[in-house]
């Protein structure tokens, strides 16, 4: 039997799955720390994953999604705010090739999850789909009739670096101001709370005090959340999709999703919008079929 190898890099943590595209299945995972310091540490640990993999069965090709702006004709990552230096200009494509002899596909890692949610997900069916990855930052994908719409300069769908408050103070990771990254995203969170507090605390911790009563936390998750909403709110009216899917780990936050999802309608404009807004199907797998899907296509 043949297979597809998945790999999601993101800023947090790089996943890679052997996959069987014709099911949309995740068969073995493995998942290890993004290095900042050095993508050779990165390959390091990548080919470990690699190589526990290869005996499954036949490999036909990789596909990879990373968390940024990608040249998917040259195979490299242009930008990863998120990602360490080593990693920015660089060319991945040729360097997997390189190392496994194997066709390489090089796409935006929430772009890779749209696809995998159109194709396998609730999504399914369905003409047009947006997709929003929120996890250390915001990304999206659109897919119209199962192709990715890229748009002039391969930058469609970046929700992301959507302008709410151009007058703020936050600054987003690619270093403007007011992006909804800035605003919503789990690092940009964690950062207020650690300014109000001098305390350095992740998701999961700023979770746990906000469900515990902290006032601070609390509010910062909320103005996340509503800033998320009008975010939202925003890409339904500008492209009126069937279907708006959010993934990545803050969905695993109730505290925000909920709160961000009853926010959505009260900015609508139109009674007769009917965009269906559903949490990711295939979860944290999305990417990495949706990579493996990009290289079976190839």
């Amino acid at each position: 039997m043949s297979f597809f190898i998945g790999i999601d890099i993101g800023g947090t943590k790089t996943a890679v799955g052997l996959v069987d595209v014709q099911k949309g299945v995740v068969i073995r995972k493995e998942i290890f720390p993004t290095p900042r310091t050095s993508v050779e540490v990165f390959f390091r640990e990548l080919d470990s994953c690699m190589k526990a993999m290869m005996d499954a069965g036949e490999l036909k090709g990789i596909g990879v999604g990373v968390a940024g702006i990608v040249n998917r004709e040259d195979g490299v990552i242009v930008r990863g705010p998120n990602l360490g230096k080593s990693f920015q200009e660089y060319g991945l494509r040729d360097r997997l090739q390189g190392m496994y002899s194997l066709p390489v596909t090089l796409d935006n890692d929430a772009r890779c999850f749209t696809l995998a949610e159109s194709v396998f997900g609730l999504g399914k069916g369905k003409r047009s789909v947006f997709g929003v990855t929120l996890g250390t930052g915001i990304g999206g994908g659109y897919v119209v009739d199962g192709k990715v719409v890229y748009g002039n300069d391969d930058v469609a769908g970046e929700i992301g670096h959507m302008v709410l408050e151009g007058d703020s103070n936050e600054v987003c990771s690619c270093g403007q101001v007011g992006h909804l990254e800035a605003l919503a995203s789990g690092k940009a969170m964690s950062r207020q709370y650690q300014s109000e507090t001098g305390e350095e605390v992740d998701m999961k911790e700023l979770e746990v005090r906000a469900n515990g009563g902290d006032l601070k936390a609390v509010r910062i998750v909320q103005n996340g959340a509503r800033a998320l909403a009008k975010g939202l709110s925003s890409v339904i009216h500008l492209i009126d999709p069937e279907v708006l899917i959010l993934g990545g780990g803050l969905i695993r936050m109730p505290i925000y999703i909920e709160e961000s999802i009853k926010e959505i309608p009260k900015h609508f404009a139109f009674k007769e919008i009917h965009t269906s807004i559903y949490l990711s199907q295939l979860g944290d797998d999305a990417q990495i079929i949706g990579a493996a899907y990009q290289a079976q296509r190839m």
